[in-house]
């Protein structure tokens, strides 16, 4: 740690404290580059200037002062630019005591013993209200047994009886519920209670903060009025993006799609009104040759028998096939496609030093989709509202979490990939509640036939689509058969019993289009035979 020059040279020079407020911050994946403007008005000769309260976790190498211009620089000379940091010790609160402190504390202390005498008298509501709703029901348990004895001896019950029991009804229902809104209130209270105790706990602790300032050595040629640009880096920052999007009108085929970027920031310096600029640069990502290793390579005997497994492949579809990126299903940091970007959002922006997550606002586009209703029954057994869109943006979508609105609110979240300016991507927005699925699978045993050196195993897949609602739907179906990669299995689908006279596409996908009429089902069966030669094993 730097500790600060106590020598003759800086008695000689003095320090001059200079105000330099922050004027732009660039956030990246896991650090902030931060800059400062400093106005100055000084003499001939050497000055010692000082910037106080500066981010105490500043990274020193990166720190760089200079002229603002370079008229400026002719006649200011930056001679030394160091980091001072100590610690700053704080003392303990007492109560009784005369300073700022020890009135916060008992400023806080009465609040606190407010906050107790408020929780007592709920806890006494709360106890009377649990003995008025346990008596009520007594009350209420009497009287109706005593009107079911009356009826099985034969007497008359009285035409008031029934009046009585559901005044006692509501008067119960009424206690319990004013029951449940005072626990509530005590929970709530007690919530207050204990950051009130934090605070205070806090207060009355000493602790040591720890304090860094800059100390700028500059040579004037002349007496000048310039600016010095002073740069630094800083950890204990980063920012991600994050999206929402609105189905305009449950009707509608309109998409409002937002993004913000979520900044995080706990360097100990807050950034009050500054020009903010979201980077995807990766600065901490080095440059170095690839590691050479020794490949060994030897003979051996190729196996008559062939070795076969089944794997699950995700298949990735974009706008244009021929530009086509190769893209990694979960990617650490932020997906910008391997482009660099730099976003702004508009007029300045204001981040406190705690830590917690702040939204800021980046762009917005509206764009018509294609709406429909798929079912996709081997992956869940919902039917989906899905809609597909294209980036109407300026720029591209970084990959991140979507929170999906529609007219009753947040519905759900999910989450997208990189989609580039112009790219077409889907949305899901949660399962059409009238609509319900069932999805079976039959396999029969093998078989082959005689003389020949091929098996055969039929499967067959029923799938069950019900409408329960008063209005027709429109679905899309969507099953899978596997897909051979080897010419000693084949894999036929059955067009002729299929339903519809289906058939797979290259990646093994059938649909279907059904119309669901309300109140009513429908049934889908897809069938195929799996062939496979005897020297496969697996």
């Amino acid at each position: 740690m730097n500790q600060p020059d106590t020598n003759e040279p800086v008695a000689k020079l003095g320090v001059v404290d200079t105000l330099a407020p922050l004027t732009a911050v660039t956030v990246m994946e896991d650090r902030a580059r931060v800059s400062r403007r400093a106005k100055l008005a000084l003499g001939a000769g050497r000055h010692r200037l000082r910037i106080a309260s500066v981010a105490p976790v500043l990274v020193d190498k990166t720190l760089i002062v200079a002229p603002e211009s370079e008229s400026a620089a002719a006649s200011v000379k930056v001679l030394d630019a160091r980091v001072v940091r100590k610690l700053v010790h704080k003392g303990a609160g007492r109560e009784g005591g005369d300073s700022p402190q020890d009135a916060l504390i008992a400023g806080l202390r009465a609040e606190l013993k407010e906050r107790e005498r408020q929780v007592r008298e709920l806890d006494f509501e709360a106890s009377r209200l649990e003995v008025l709703a346990d008596q009520l029901r007594r009350a209420y348990e009497l009287g109706l047994a005593d009107a079911l004895e009356d009826v099985g001896y034969g007497k008359e019950v009285p035409a008031s009886l029934d009046t009585q029991l559901r005044e006692l009804r509501e008067r119960h229902a009424g206690a319990v519920d004013a029951l449940f809104d005072r626990r509530a209130d005590i929970v709530e209270a007690q919530e207050v209670l204990s950051r009130l105790g934090e605070r205070i706990a806090h207060l009355e602790t000493p602790s040591d903060s720890e304090w860094a300032c800059i100390d700028i050595d500059i040579e004037c040629s002349a007496a000048t009025e310039s600016q010095l640009r002073i740069d630094y880096a800083v950890p204990g920052a980063c920012w991600r993006p994050y999206h929402r999007a609105r189905l305009l009108d449950e009707e509608s085929t309109r998409v409002e799609f937002l993004t913000d970027a979520c900044v995080w920031q706990n360097t100990g310096e807050d950034w009050q009104g500054v020009e903010l600029t979201l980077s995807t640069e990766r600065s901490s990502l080095g440059i170095e040759a690839p590691s050479l290793y020794t490949d060994s390579l030897q003979t051996q005997r190729k196996s008559s028998a062939v070795h076969i497994e089944s794997r699950e492949q995700s298949v990735d579809t974009l706008a244009a096939p021929s530009e086509s990126i190769a893209r990694k299903p979960e990617l650490a940091g932020i997906d910008d496609g391997g482009v660099a970007l730099h976003l702004r959002p508009e007029g300045i922006c204001s981040l406190p030093s705690d830590g917690r997550p702040h939204r800021i606002f980046l762009s917005k586009f509206v764009a018509e989709a294609k709406r429909e209703l798929v079912c996709m029954p081997e992956l869940q057994p919902t039917v989906q509202l899905a809609t597909t869109l294209e980036n109407a943006g300026a720029t591209a979508l970084l990959a991140g979490p979507v929170d999906l609105l529609r007219d009753s609110g947040l519905v759900g979240r999910t989450k997208i990939l990189y989609v580039a300016a112009g790219e077409r991507f889907e949305l899901g927005w949660g399962p059409e509640a009238d609509l319900r699925i069932r999805r079976e699978v039959d396999e029969s045993a093998e078989s082959s036939r005689v003389l020949s050196s091929w098996t055969a195993k039929k499967y067959t897949t029923t799938i069950k689509l019900s409408n329960l609602g008063l209005r027709a739907h429109q679905v899309r179906v969507v099953e899978r058969v596997p897909v051979s990669e080897i010419d000693k299995v084949k894999i036929e689908v059955d067009s002729k019993a299929s339903t519809g006279a289906k058939t797979s596409d290259a990646n093994g996908f059938v649909e279907w289009q059904m119309e669901l009429r309300p109140r009513s089902h429908r049934d889908i069966e897809l069938h195929y035979v799996v062939k496979k030669h005897d020297d496969v094993v697996g």
